[in-house]
C-alpha cells in the first residue's frame, strides 16, 4: 500500500516543478515556492491521519479508501486547470488528502507486532515506497515525452488505484492481522504455537 501512495507522492513532488516550468512559464525559485505550500499541508494532514488510525485502532480502510477516492478526482483536475492559482489549489488539496494516508499504511502492523519486529516491519513498508520513488519518475518521464504531460499526470491514477485494491484486502484490526500471519504455513505445517504445546506436554527426560 505504501508503494501506492508514493507512486503519486513521488510522481508530483519530481515533476511538478517542471510542468510549471515547461507549461506556465514559471522561473526555477517561483516553481519551488509554489510546492511550499502542499508539502507543508501534506505534513499536517499525516498528523492528522495517524491521530484517525488511534481513534480507530487501525482499521486504514476507513481513512484510505475516502482520501484516495478524493486524490484520483483531484488528479485527473489538476493538468485541465486553467491557472496557476487553480493549479495550486488542486496540488494542494491532492497532497493534504494523501498525506491522511501516510500514517495508515503502517498503522495495523505497528500496532500487532512486538517491539523486535517493529524497525524490520517498518523497513519493508518504506522499501516499497522508496521503490515507487525510483520507478515513477522515471515512467512519468517517458509517458511525458511519448505523449504529454496531461497523460503523464493521469497515469498516477495507477497509486490510488493500487492503494484501494491493497486495503480492500489487507486486515483491518490488529486481531485479523495476527490471525492472518498465524495462518501462515511453516515448515513440516507445524506453527510455533504446536511447538511450544508439544514441549509443554512432553514427559521429562530420564
Amino acid at each position: 500500500m505504501f508503494f501506492a501512495y508514493d507512486i503519486v507522492v513521488w510522481g508530483l513532488n519530481s515533476w511538478s516543478a517542471s510542468y510549471l516550468m515547461d507549461e506556465r512559464g514559471l522561473e526555477v525559485a517561483d516553481a519551488g515556492l509554489v510546492a511550499l505550500g502542499p508539502t507543508l499541508l501534506a505534513a499536517v494532514t499525516a498528523v492528522v491521519g495517524g491521530r484517525l488510525s488511534d481513534r480507530f485502532e487501525g482499521r486504514p480502510r476507513r481513512i484510505v479508501v475516502p482520501a484516495m477516492t478524493a486524490a484520483a478526482v483531484l488528479i485527473v483536475l489538476l493538468p485541465l486547470t486553467s491557472s496557476l492559482t487553480w493549479f495550486v489549489v488542486v496540488a494542494t488539496l491532492t497532497s493534504a488528502a494523501m498525506g491522511l494516508c501516510y500514517m495508515p499504511c503502517f498503522s495495523v502492523p505497528l500496532r500487532s507486532l512486538p517491539p523486535g519486529l517493529t524497525g524490520a516491519a517498518a523497513g519493508v513498508i518504506l522499501f516499497g515506497g522508496q521503490f515507487a520513488g525510483i520507478v515513477t519518475p522515471v515512467l512519468f518521464g517517458h509517458v511525458v515525452d511519448a505523449f504529454s504531460y496531461r497523460v503523464a499526470f493521469w497515469s498516477l491514477l495507477l497509486g490510488p488505484l493500487l492503494a484501494i485494491t491493497a486495503v480492500l484486502c489487507l486486515p483491518q484490526t490488529s486481531q485479523s492481522f495476527l490471525a492472518r500471519l498465524h495462518a501462515l504455513p511453516v515448515r513440516d505445517r507445524t506453527t510455533k504455537e504446536e511447538i511450544d504445546s508439544d514441549a509443554s506436554t512432553a514427559p521429562p527426560s530420564a
